[in-house]
């Protein structure tokens, strides 16, 4: 057997055991809801704490986030929402931009049915799996009353671009 073909093995090999070992790690990780690290009901008066979002007021404000759909010109693949108090969201470069739908970038609105959100697409979609309604559950990172992240845990999502920029934390910037 040639020393090409043998890496080639052994490379397989070591693909094929880090596979099983993640899934191994990911079957023993909880399923459903994560509860929060340190509710905010219970937490001492400005300490960090999480809340889960029930509302869209609990959301408002703009929010720094990955954006790596080469669709949506972004500087460094960084854009913004903004969530408004009656559930509509704009997503767009730069933060003035976020005052309204922007051209070419998701806007439409997100609804609540207790601790879950559902996202709801008003604008034209390039991609079909991202028109369709998606669920979370958002959990709100706050420094005392001051909102410092959101952490989006997925609950029902088709659109692989938007799962993959929720993943991150998204970084409060402004009222």
């Amino acid at each position: 057997m040639s020393t090409a073909r043998i890496r080639v093995l052994e490379a397989t090999f070591a693909a094929v055991l880090v596979m099983a070992t993640l899934s191994i790690v990911y079957a023993q990780t909880p399923a459903g809801p994560m509860p929060p690290l340190v509710p905010c009901e219970t937490a001492p008066a400005g300490a960090p704490c999480s809340q889960v979002a029930t509302s869209a007021a609990d959301l408002v404000g703009v929010w720094q986030q990955f954006m790596w759909n080469p669709r949506l010109a972004t500087n460094g693949g960084m854009g913004y929402i903004r969530y408004l108090a009656d559930g509509t969201y704009h997503l767009a470069d730069t933060v003035e931009h976020t005052a309204g739908p922007y051209t070419n970038f998701p806007y439409g609105k997100v609804t609540f049915a207790g601790d879950e959100m559902t996202i709801i697409v008003d604008s034209e979609t390039p991609l079909a799996e991202c028109g369709r309604p998606s669920l979370y559950r958002v959990h709100v990172l706050k420094a005392g009353d001051t909102p410092v992240a959101l952490w989006y845990q997925v609950i029902d999502d088709t659109c692989t671009g938007r799962v993959a920029d929720l993943s991150q934390p998204l970084l409060w910037v402004a009222d």
